[in-house]
């Protein structure tokens, strides 16, 4: 009789474990996303698995899917999470962005190792999650910059900074002594790959839509570039290959449309149909991310099929 009971205690012990076990948060995420009420969202590449990490706003996911940093609500410091659980990390510390803060403002690293921020203070900071320190990268005399990218070795982040109504890309190294380059361009929107940073560009004011813009790729030094046949009225997304990279055109009525740039090649038109905003390209090419009339949705490029992964804004993807 003692022999059964304890066997019953041990076996609802098990049980418990197990229970708990499963209704622990998952090790690693897809997608994250911020849906009303401030909440952070991590979910599975095809939406489910869904469930609330944080409370706060802009979450960036990693590379690897094991970490997300996002901007608190207090809108003065920018935090780090690891999606399994577990107390938040301060990444960055500062002041409001007085012009609230619109676009995503912190990138991560190809290896997750490395996050730039730009969201509070004024500041560029990288924080590395090996040595978990910060550094300022660069201090900026007035409020107005974009989204930090990092270089594929992670050693360089480029930046825009706006001065008066113009954008100007530059870039500085992560670590070690600071060295910073301002390209020969005047632009915003930077995405870095092997040939170095395509960049939305435009002749004069970026608020003046009758001015010509278009997709300018150009070395990290500054010098030689290529504008990229088709890409009038494009903002760049992702690089698929070294000369192939992800665009969004942006047509007359503001939405955007999945385009294939090439160096010294015609565009091609992908599938899907217009949106509200192109986010990502998932590591097999076929498919993007997209935010649709408050919907996040996955798009096949070949067919143009839509699946949708969740409800809310500011999707960031490691698929």
């Amino acid at each position: 009789m003692r022999s059964d009971t304890h066997c019953a205690v041990l076996l609802g012990a098990l049980l418990s474990l197990l229970a708990a076990a499963c209704l622990a948060a998952p090790s690693h995420a897809a997608l994250v996303y911020q849906a009303p009420g401030s909440r952070v969202i991590a979910a599975a590449n095809g939406g489910g698995d869904a469930h609330v990490l944080a409370r706060g706003l802009h979450p960036a996911i990693s590379p690897d899917g094991r970490w997300v940093a996002y901007l608190a609500t207090d809108h003065r410091r920018v935090l780090l999470r690891s999606v399994a659980g577990g107390p938040a990390v301060v990444v960055a510390r500062g002041d409001a962005d007085p012009t609230g803060g619109a676009l995503p403002r912190t990138a991560w690293s190809s290896d997750s190792q490395r996050i730039a921020t730009v969201a509070v203070g004024r500041r560029l900071v990288v924080y590395d999650r090996r040595t978990r320190r910060s550094s300022t990268r660069r201090v900026f005399g007035e409020p107005g910059y974009a989204e930090p990218a990092f270089s594929p070795s992670g050693r360089r982040v480029a930046y825009v900074e706006i001065l008066d109504v113009s954008g100007f890309v530059s870039w500085t190294t992560t670590t070690g002594p600071r060295r910073s380059v301002t390209l020969r361009r005047m632009g915003t929107n930077p995405v870095w790959g092997q040939r170095g940073l395509a960049m939305f560009e435009f002749d004069g004011s970026r608020y003046d839509q009758n001015l010509p813009s278009f997709v300018f790729t150009v070395a990290t030094g500054g010098g030689h570039g290529h504008r990229l046949p088709g890409s009038a009225n494009c903002l760049p997304v992702a690089w698929s290959a070294a000369d192939d990279l992800l665009a969004a055109c942006v047509g007359a009525d503001r939405r955007e449309r999945a385009v294939l740039l090439g160096i010294g090649r015609s565009a091609v038109p992908l599938a899907g149909g217009p949106v509200d905003r192109i986010v990502g390209l998932a590591r097999d090419h076929r498919s993007m991310l997209a935010q649709d009339r408050g919907m996040i949705v996955r798009v096949d490029l070949a067919s143009g099929d839509r699946r949708l992964l969740g409800r809310g804004v500011a999707p960031s993807w490691s698929a």
